[in-house]
């Protein structure tokens, strides 16, 4: 059976001001990760943009039982929200909770670990990827390994097919949730292996585009939307070294 996901964002109307003691969640990755994963989606469930800081009841804000599932995604959604997640998930047979940060904003270190702890106590399997396209394969972590590789999404694997220093395809063993590697992928289709390469590669993902935030982050020294593109030209080296160590051509010229 095809792994079923159900998405928890916020539903995107910003159509209300946020007051001083509110909390603002921008749904474009939440909707761009729906939009390229939506056949495996069963269930997408949504709260307002703009929330109060601190919430009086914030499991009012899902169903009464969410859709049977394999894996829930909740992508910058309230942390009050997210404490609530664990015994939804458990209540419905789900098997993990993902929670991805493409912004140093979206959880906190206590909010993660409580997370963590209910979902434990639950027999739940839990990743905090951050951001989403560092997610790889663990064996301690089997439900959430089956969703990577049956909706091939995570850290991004590519391999390309080279014909007379021409690249003739590209073919994605595995994307980076947001979808850019299909991007990418595409529009490296005829560009010579070459120094420019790299560059060519980092104008096709800036311009897909990504939305990792700018915000710098002392865990990267840097921010998350360069360290994603990193995860993306570490792939396209990876993919160019096995290029270069199977091609019968440039092994016959050796």
């Amino acid at each position: 059976m095809p792994t079923r996901l159900v998405l928890v964002m916020s539903d995107g109307d910003s159509a209300l001001p946020a007051g001083p003691f509110d909390l603002f969640f921008n749904d474009a990755y939440a909707a761009g990760f729906a939009a390229h994963r939506r056949d495996h989606i069963v269930q997408i469930v949504t709260h307002p943009a703009v929330l109060p800081e601190y919430l009086d009841n914030p499991a009012a804000f899902l169903p009464d039982s969410l859709l049977p599932h394999d894996v829930l995604i909740a992508i910058n959604i309230h942390e009050e929200i997210m404490l609530e997640l664990p015994a939804a998930v458990a209540a419905a047979g789900g098997r993990a909770i993902v929670v991805p940060r493409e912004d140093p904003a979206w959880t906190t270190p206590w909010s993660r670990g409580e997370v963590a702890r209910r979902c434990a106590a639950a027999g739940l399997e839990t990743a905090f990827p951050k951001p989403f396209c560092s997610l790889v394969e663990d064996s301690a972590r089997p439900a959430i390994t089956a969703m990577m590789r049956d909706l091939k999404i995570g850290r991004p694997e590519i391999k390309i097919t080279v014909i007379d220093n021409v690249i003739t395809a590209v073919d994605v063993i595995r994307s980076a949730p947001c979808g850019d590697t299909y991007f990418v992928a595409r529009n490296l289709v005829g560009k010579a292996l070459d120094d420019k390469l790299e560059w060519w590669a980092a104008k096709y993902w800036g311009s897909y585009p990504c939305r990792a935030s700018m915000t710098f982050d002392p865990d990267f020294n840097d921010n998350m939307q360069h360290a994603a593109g990193h995860i993306l030209l570490d792939a396209l080296r990876a993919a160019v070294t096995a290029t270069h160590e199977t091609d019968p051509k440039k092994a016959d010229d050796g």
